[in-house]
């Protein structure tokens, strides 16, 4: 049984879909950016807790409770005892001495399924033939009739019974108990066939309906060999489970989720006899599985969400047929190559950027990429560098989302992000979508004004540099450390010498510093932050700019791999570590002082923070400002792109909180 339905969208029509697809398509590539830096919080989150749990975990005999683990992570291994039978109460179901049972239900039911076929016309319009058919199946889950094209003559009953599933509340592993849900998740399942009791028990609760036993199954219908739709089959399955492993905090006689210190919880659990060491490699292994699952799908979404934004230069083109075909297929390609070009590629365990070493200095910046084990120590000692063993190179445990950090940043900082919502504004024009168009216009317009005649940018960064407050200076400090970023290495990598820019004053003050603490090493974290790579980093540049200032070279450290905050510190942590370097000062602007020791905290460095380079007066409020909106959008990009900073580093882990202190 099937008929067909012939429907035609105009050209017009289609341009107004296209372009709520781009909103669709916009609002997806950034849910699947929050899903992608989320997993990979995650995934590290969960990493770490695993290998503390690896460390502190103690196996115990499961016999005894021994009150001197209380509270620790312990593992325990054994025979398990159910407590209690699970049972169906209802239609008088029961399975003896198992830790669960389940009951299947399936229905026989009219099914949709649908074909259709488009057909672009000259002038852009489709026309879309789609073909119905109808089919009876049976289906473990209920199908909506009344949602079907054409719900007359294929009518759905209700359900009578809900698949189901009990198990035991608690069970036992020798003087351990347990949550019964729990045990019965690793349980094997075994068929059962019902008695008569059973049968008669489900006739009388079916209302006197004809039930019998038809393959190991209880058939709810007339004729089992001629089904007709609302009938049902019953299967149910007992749940056993002769031995079990557990991980987790010993409470008493039980066993509960494990809090680690990044305040994820463990608790492990294996059918049979296993080790501790085998639990934690199988969920490490499960984490990196979960994790490449998450990825697939933000890699999925993202796809998705650029074929939308894309999709409407296949929409214009189609006024001609055949043009619209090529630019729909090219825009495709253009939508699959991007999430692979942005996704971030973290590897729990290990796996860091490619690091780079300049080789000479007194030659033209040469480029080398060393493997990621192979990172790079700069000292400047009779002008030449080297590179430590792998051994004792830092190994940051991530890899960021450094392209895509970079690429999303071009779309939301205030001023790109007014001048896209003018052009869908634009487009929405073009759509005769007045209310949407209107709507962008407003939004735009609002974005531009408050960037450009307003002091939010001034108060938004004010609130930052106020955050941490620079302490009274140190009797005596070991290092120095400056994070890059102050100059212009586009312009010094053609031109050499050092030219600094709006943070220039990070390398002033540090060059004050090290002239008041004439002992005290300088390291300079900085390598090349540019999507290009094809730059010097601050690292580089301040082989220059000490020495031309009378500080000694063998004074200054370089660390020259780091492109973003997250990597300065995970380099320092390896560089000050290997050289036994305590009592640092942390040099860098005050507005991106909050996120650089929320990074330091986590990874345990440290240091006093020495904030400088301040670029509001202190008593900002916000007001109308028409004098300056350069300045204004110059303020307000900076304080949007740290607060951005702040919330995707706490996002992924990186921080403990959004805003650190």
């Amino acid at each position: 049984m099937s008929f067909t339905e012939t429907t035609t969208t105009s050209w017009f029509a289609r341009l107004k879909g296209a372009l709520m697809r781009i909103l669709v398509g916009i609002v997806l590539v950034i849910a699947t950016t929050v899903l992608l830096f989320w997993n990979e919080g995650r995934a590290i989150k969960t990493y770490r807790a695993l290998v503390e749990g690896a460390g502190l975990v103690v196996s115990v005999d499961a016999g005894t409770v021994d009150a001197a683990n209380d509270g620790k992570l312990v593992h325990i291994s054994g025979p398990v005892t159910p407590v209690g039978t699970p049972g169906d109460d209802i239609y008088g179901i029961r399975a003896d001495k198992a830790v669960g049972l389940v009951r299947d239900v399936e229905m026989y039911q009219w099914v949709e399924h649908s074909e259709s076929k488009t057909e672009k016309k000259l002038g852009g319009s489709e026309e879309t033939v789609t073909t119905y058919n109808y089919s009876k199946e049976w289906r473990a889950t209920d199908v909506d009739s009344s949602q079907f094209r054409q719900p007359d003559g294929h009518s759905n009953p209700q359900r009578a019974v809900d698949s189901a599933r009990f198990t035991v509340e608690t069970a036992t592993v020798g003087a351990f108990t347990l949550p019964g849900n729990r045990v019965a998740a690793l349980g094997s399942e075994k068929t059962i066939i019902p008695g008569a009791d059973a049968i008669a028990a489900f006739r009388n609760a079916m209302g006197g309906q004809n039930v019998q036993v038809h393959n190991n199954l209880l058939y709810v219908g007339n004729d089992p060999r001629g089904p007709q739709v609302g009938d049902l089959k019953i299967s149910y399955r007992r749940i056993d489970l002769a031995a079990a492993s557990f991980i987790g905090a010993q409470r008493g006689d039980s066993l509960r989720p494990y809090k680690t210190s990044n305040g994820r919880e463990l608790f492990l659990s294996a059918a049979g006899d296993s080790t501790a060491d085998e639990m934690f490699e199988s969920a490490k292994t499960e984490n990196t599985v979960i994790t490449w699952i998450v990825r697939a799908g933000g890699l999925l979404g993202m796809f998705i969400g650029f074929a939308f934004i894309l999709s409407i230069l296949g929409v214009a083109a189609d006024l001609i047929p055949f043009v619209g075909s090529i630019v729909g297929f090219c825009t495709s390609l253009i939508a699959l190559a991007q999430p692979p070009f942005l996704a971030p590629w973290s590897s729990p365990s290990a796996g860091s950027p490619t690091g780079r070493c300049w080789r000479s200095a007194s030659s033209p910046p040469a480029w080398q990429s060393r493997p990621a084990s192979s990172r790079c120590v700069g000292v400047l000692r009779a002008r030449q560098r080297r590179c430590p063993p792998a051994s004792a190179a830092p190994q940051p445990e991530t890899r960021p989302m450094f392209l895509l950090s970079k690429l999303a940043w071009l779309v939301i900082q205030p001023l790109s992000l007014s001048f896209l919502l003018i052009v869908a504004s634009l487009l929405a024009g073009m759509a005769r979508w007045k209310r949407l168009r209107s709507l962008l216009a407003v939004f735009a317009s609002l974005v531009l004004f408050v960037t450009l005649f307003t002091t939010a940018g001034a108060v938004l960064l004010q609130t930052l540099e106020d955050r941490i407050a620079r302490p009274a200076a140190p009797a005596d400090v070991a290092c120095i450390v400056v994070l890059g970023g102050g100059f212009e290495t586009d312009v010094t990598t053609r031109r050499g010498g050092f030219e600094l820019n709006q943070a220039g004053d990070r390398f002033v003050e540090t060059l004050r510093l090290a002239r008041l603490y004439s002992q005290a090493k300088i390291l300079v974290s900085g390598g090349d932050g540019s999507i290009s790579g094809k730059y010097e980093g601050d690292a580089i540049v301040a082989e220059r700019f000490f020495p031309a200032f009378g500080i000694e070279a063998d004074r200054l450290i370089q660390e020259t791999t780091s492109r973003t905050t997250f990597e300065n510190v995970q380099n320092l942590k390896g560089f000050l570590d290997e050289r036994g370097l305590k009592d640092c000062m942390l040099v860098t602007s005050a507005f991106h002082m909050p996120r650089a020791m929320g990074l330091t905290r986590k990874a345990d460095l440290a240091m006093t923070p020495w904030p400088t380079d301040y670029r509001t007066r202190g008593d900002e409020v916000f007001g109308f400002d028409f004098t300056q909106p350069s300045l204004n959008a110059q303020l307000m990009t900076t304080a949007t792109r740290e607060w951005t900073g702040l919330l995707a580093y706490y996002l992924t882990g990186r921080t403990n909180t959004l805003f650190p202190r």
